[in-house]
């Protein structure tokens, strides 16, 4: 949606890093300075659409098609491979390429939406931009993860 739809970045993507007690969701979107904001306003808008309905029918089969896809180009990479087995043997227990597919595959669509709401809560989320911002804008990129992470606070 970020490129296709709203033309605000280059390139956007995700990736996930699972480890035994600690996973890293990264979004990485290409984008000109001017439209930073624009971004982390849809990257949140993205997230929050997650959380409160979980995905379509459409989205879901991308999702699954793209994981498929993948998993298999990290089978056909032996760098990627290795990298697979060697973070496989520091943190067990040890998982196949082929389990962490059907594992990801059996994942219930309905569940998608609290999961994300627990693990991408705005208390949880770090906001990290390479490149150059002016002033202006790197306080309103402050006063957004601020108000988020009030907004998060549960009311006393």
């Amino acid at each position: 949606r970020i490129v296709d739809e709203l033309a605000l970045a280059y390139h956007a993507g995700c990736d996930l890093e699972v480890y035994d007690g600690v996973s890293v969701l990264t979004f990485d979107v290409e984008t000109s300075a001017p439209k930073v904001l624009a971004v982390v306003d849809a990257l949140e808008e993205v997230v929050s659409e997650v959380i409160r309905g979980g995905v379509d029918d459409g989205e879901w089969a991308r999702i699954r098609r793209r994981y498929i896809f993948e998993m298999g180009c990290l089978q056909d990479a032996p760098s990627s491979l290795c990298s697979w087995m060697g973070l496989q043997e520091l943190h067990p227990p040890y998982v196949s390429v082929q389990d962490r597919l059907n594992q990801v595959l059996e994942v219930d669509r309905r569940a998608l939406s609290s999961v994300c709401a627990e693990h991408l809560a705005p208390e949880r989320r770090q906001l990290t931009i390479i490149g150059d911002l002016d002033p202006l804008q790197r306080a309103a990129l402050r006063r957004r993860v601020h108000r988020a992470r009030v907004a998060a606070q549960p009311d006393v």
